[in-house]
């Protein structure tokens, strides 16, 4: 971050990645009016020396104050040029938030489903991600997000049994979106994202009994992966 204070110059930076903890960090070396964010609908890892991944044809884009400005509509124009679709988030740090604890709930139940392969193919313990995920949303709601404006959010906030089954019958038909769930394997990463959560839920006094119920299944996530490679 230094380097790139001290050669930014007059240019825009667009951060393309997630966010739990805030800009503070950012803010020490850029003025918010020199960055804002975005965040690709794409994910997978690598395999041996090769990338197995899925991108999809879409990203996320906003102005952290959530303002439409000239750079906005001309990094928008930039990447529909290139044939992507741009997703325009009135709050772009709220959505990040949100989309960071609906992951951080997949990947408890996937550690105790086993794999997300496991996890996606049934609606049982789909409805172990609704419950945690669930909660993990509520961690957003005590940091001032109004969760239920975000479509993302919806399937959590019904019954959790058909929660689950939308979920299931979604990954059943799309085929990327399971493929980003199903070749992620920096597992230290996954681990690392359900902790930081966690962590902020306990700082805020969020009840978590199932979210955190799941806690030793994401301690021991390596030792199932190097069980199944054996």
């Amino acid at each position: 971050m230094p380097l790139l204070k001290d050669n930014i110059g007059a240019a825009d930076v667009l951060f393309f990645n997630g966010n739990w903890d805030g800009l503070e960090m950012v803010d020490q070396y850029l003025a918010r009016s020199q960055y804002l964010w975005g965040f690709p609908v794409a994910g997978g890892g690598y395999d041996s020396d090769s990338l197995n991944a899925a991108v999809l044809d879409e990203i996320r884009l906003g102005e952290l104050d959530g303002q439409s400005t000239p750079r906005l509509q001309r990094i928008k124009n930039l990447f529909e040029q290139a044939g992507l679709k741009v997703d325009i988030q009135a709050n772009m740090l709220h959505w990040l938030w949100v989309h960071f604890a609906i992951n951080c709930g997949a990947i408890a139940a996937g550690s105790k489903a086993g794999s997300a392969t496991k996890l996606l193919n049934s609606p049982a313990r789909l409805h172990d991600a609704i419950l945690a995920g669930r909660e993990a949303l509520a961690v957003c709601q005590a940091r001032g997000i109004d969760v239920k404006a975000y479509d993302d959010a919806k399937a959590f906030y019904q019954p959790a049994w058909l929660g689950a089954f939308v979920i299931w019958l979604m990954m059943k038909t799309n085929e990327p979106a399971r493929k980003i769930m199903e070749t992620h394997t920096a597992v230290d990463e996954l681990q690392q994202m359900y902790y930081d959560l966690l962590k902020t839920g306990e700082a805020l006094n969020v009840p978590m009994p199932h979210y955190l119920s799941l806690k030793s299944f994401v301690d021991h996530a390596p030792e199932q992966l190097a069980v199944k490679a054996q």
